[in-house]
């Protein structure tokens, strides 16, 4: 880990909060992925959808691999520097709509590049086929709107994923863009298979 869980706290507290940044998680957010996994150690993650690489530098202190991949080519150089002292990340430009056939095997998965119906079942389908031993992430189950939410409900109802954790801010909290979340933030889950 190479740092104390009160270490990687402070370095979350540098890191813009939900309700500055509309496009990061929450420092909640943040500080619960430090905590469960502190707790269940996990070797290698990959982040669909890095952004600018703030969850990443909180990543790579909880895993001993990791790799953050995103469309924008400014995300990417800016998720790079953002971990450039992190010997243990890796940022790539990459379309999920590619094959992920080229993605090295991972234990966790962090789902945060697509945010419409289409885009979550295909990546969630994805997961599942590439990677159905492995813990997933996902953030954005509370956003107004509820696409995530609406996904994901269907998923836990018809008995496909199973919520080990429900993490991030709570219903009501007010993101950056002015709009109270509607559920929890996001959750933990794997597949029931």
């Amino acid at each position: 880990m190479n740092a104390s869980i009160d270490e990687i706290y402070k370095i979350v507290d540098t890191i813009p909060n939900k309700d500055t940044a509309k496009n990061t998680t929450s420092n909640k957010f943040k500080k619960d992925l430090i905590d469960f996994f502190s707790e269940n150690k996990f070797d290698s993650m990959i982040e669909f959808g890095c952004w600018q690489g703030n969850s990443t530098l909180i990543y790579s202190y909880l895993f001993d691999h990791v790799l953050g991949i995103d469309l924008s080519v400014h995300n990417v150089n800016y998720a790079k520097e953002r971990t450039s002292n992190r010997d243990n990340v890796q940022i790539h430009q990459f379309d999920v709509y590619n094959s992920w056939d080229s993605l090295p095997k991972a234990d966790v998965l962090n789902l945060d590049a697509m945010h419409d119906v289409d885009g979550v079942i295909f990546m969630i389908t994805n997961a599942i086929k590439y990677f159905p031993n492995a813990l997933m992430i996902m953030d954005d189950y509370g956003h107004v709107g509820g696409t995530i939410k609406l996904v994901i409900d269907a998923y836990i109802e018809n008995g496909s994923i199973e919520v080990v954790k429900w993490i991030g801010e709570d219903k009501g909290f007010m993101a950056a863009n002015g709009k109270a979340f509607i559920a929890k933030e996001g959750l933990i889950f794997k597949f029931a298979i």
